[in-house]
């Protein structure tokens, strides 16, 4: 049996599978996230639980049945400082594993996660906390079993991006955390935003090898101004890397620079590797949807920049083939 890639944090206490059973339900309540295809359904859930979603989760119903399902029993932690900040006022972290057994775990301080191998089931523990700390640990563990299971299941992506909409028609702002990705969708102008932290990405049925963004479920600022959140998934006209400076401007990227920039903006797979190709799904993206660099001010306009790409001016990347 493969060791088990523990992670090491001092003050911690990381819980081993056959303890997630253990602890008694939050409560009795039952809740759905949807997620493109994707549905998340949480079990034994409390009020605050209930609380939390209605406080951050997106609104709407996306149209359709989903496609994929994920089933979370949401259990409370009864000893004493489990999974608490190692120290006081250390910012929220988050680490994900494999399991030797094709399942996956993560843990973020006051909550944890074991999922199995199919991403069909899944058990949390969370411990009694404050309501911001609980939004952040339910959103927390929520996106990982959305990016876990897109990805096997549904040939997804969560990824690290705004997503913002004009004449029916998506763009992608890519960017870790601080980029000014929410900066960024304030600025688009006219449309509606669909995502303002997380987007989530599916491949089209389509021959044409296109993608599609749908209205995300996670949102860092919950009033967002113009958030949609729901109705139906939109083509990805262009996806675009964030940086800040002077003015607006669009460089356009080679498809392999964009396949990097696009997986590096997929967090939580490197627990997939052994079972799903993040390469290879952030290659097909590029070769799809055009990507540049998008030189962004903090109070400016940034739209004009595009307009050219979307209107077919430069609509492929200017390529270096699979190089």
């Amino acid at each position: 049996m493969r060791e088990r890639p523990r992670p090491e944090r001092p003050g911690d206490v990381i819980p081993e599978p056959m303890e997630f059973a253990g602890w008694p339900p939050l409560g009795s309540a039952s809740a759905q996230l949807r997620a493109g295809p994707l549905e998340l359904r949480l079990r034994r859930a409390d009020r605050d639980a209930l609380d939390s979603l209605a406080r951050w989760a997106g609104g709407g119903e996306p149209p359709g049945k989903p496609s994929v399902a994920v089933e979370i029993e949401l259990t409370r932690a009864e000893r004493e400082r489990y999974l608490e900040d190692p120290q006081p006022g250390e910012p929220l972290r988050l680490e994900v594993w494999p399991e030797p057994n094709g399942g996956f775990a993560m843990v973020t301080h006051h909550a944890a996660l074991l999922l199995d191998a199919d991403c069909e089931r899944g058990l949390a523990v969370l411990t009694k906390q404050p309501p911001e700390r609980l939004d952040l640990s339910l959103q927390n563990l929520l996106r990982v079993a959305a990016a876990w299971a897109l990805a096997r299941r549904a040939g997804g992506l969560l990824v690290h991006a705004a997503a913002v909409e004009r004449d029916g028609r998506a763009v992608l702002l890519l960017g870790h955390s601080g980029a000014g990705k929410t900066t960024a969708a304030r600025l688009a102008g006219a449309g509606s935003v669909l995502a303002d932290d997380v987007a989530v990405l599916t491949a089209s049925t389509d021959e044409d090898g296109s993608w599609l963004v749908h209205p995300s479920p996670f949102w860092a600022e919950s009033d967002f101004p113009g958030r949609r959140g729901g109705g139906e998934a939109l083509p990805v006209a262009l996806a675009c890397s964030l940086r800040h400076g002077a003015g607006a401007s669009l460089e356009t990227l080679p498809r392999s620079r964009a396949a990097v920039v696009v997986a590096s903006c997929a967090p939580f797979l490197g627990a997939c590797a052994e079972t799903f190709d993040l390469a290879a799904a952030a290659g097909a993206f590029a070769r799809s949807v055009p990507t540049g660099l998008l030189t962004f001010a903090k109070d400016a306009p940034w739209w004009p920049a595009v307009a050219d790409s979307l209107d077919g001016a430069r609509s492929a990347p200017a390529g270096d083939g699979d190089r």
